[in-house]
């Protein structure tokens, strides 16, 4: 007798139960597409340094107003993707009707001059922008021949030059801080590569091997150059085994 009490009062309460999950999920799919408590009314970007916060919605193609429930999400993220300057994003949906869009910008690394105009790259060699004036803080490649622009894709050089080669040698400067000494650098030919430091003095690396040596020889030679008041001339890495000062003028 009790137990069948107890089956009465169990088969009550999965009854309640499964009415009241019923009664919440009818609620809860008229909040999400007859009402607008789900539409989306804030859109926060972070990590854009270089792009508005407009430009990364209007680039994302999301609007305001949209049901957080029916964006689609993967769609918004390869349209982010295909912007020059977007390298990776992710967009995180919270609730009730917010989302947060995080990316990670492309930074521009050098300038290349192109005809008329200088092509702006990463530090991974994919081509952001091109425009008719150099920016000052940038630094200009000179010497390189270019097969083929496509923004948003990698720039390919002729002659098998290898830009990944420049970049390295970039990067090195910037870490023992001979970068903002720097006034251009220049490819002679395959062969050699000239770094034209604003104190007047050139640095003939020849082939880009061995760049970390031949860049702390370069410290040092230069630091004696700086002590002895000698500011022009050139530093030759490919003219024997060991490098060489010649004066301007000799």
């Amino acid at each position: 007798m009790t137990d069948s009490i107890e089956r009465k009062i169990r088969k009550k309460k999965i009854g309640l139960i499964t009415i009241l999950l019923i009664f919440l999920i009818s609620i809860f799919i008229i909040l999400s597409t007859k009402t607008s408590f789900f539409d989306i009314s804030e859109i926060v970007i972070q990590g854009n340094d270089i792009l508005d916060d407009e430009k990364v919605i209007l680039a994302s193609g999301l609007n305001y107003g949209e049901n957080i429930f029916k964006i689609r999400t993967q769609e918004a993220k390869e349209n982010l993707l295909s912007h020059p300057y977007v390298k990776s994003v992710n967009i995180k949906r919270l609730f009730p009707n917010k989302l947060v869009i995080t990316i990670k910008e492309r930074k521009e690394f050098l300038a290349i001059p192109y005809l008329d105009s200088y092509i702006y790259i990463d530090d991974e060699g994919y081509i952001l922008n091109l425009l008719a004036y150099r920016k000052e803080n940038l630094l200009e490649i000179e010497g390189v021949n270019i097969n083929d622009i496509s923004i948003g894709k990698k720039i390919s050089l002729e002659d098998n030059v290898s830009l990944e080669k420049i970049i390295g040698l970039i990067q090195d400067c910037k870490k023992i801080g001979l970068y903002k000494e720097i006034k251009k650098v220049k490819l002679d030919n395959k062969s050699n590569t000239v770094i034209y430091l604003k104190s007047g003095v050139k640095v003939a690396f020849g082939y880009l091997n061995n760049v970390k040596y031949k860049l702390s020889f370069t410290i040092k030679i230069l630091d004696d150059l700086k002590h002895r008041g000698i500011n022009k001339g050139t530093i030759y890495f490919n003219k024997g085994d060991s490098p060489i000062f010649i004066p301007e003028g000799n």
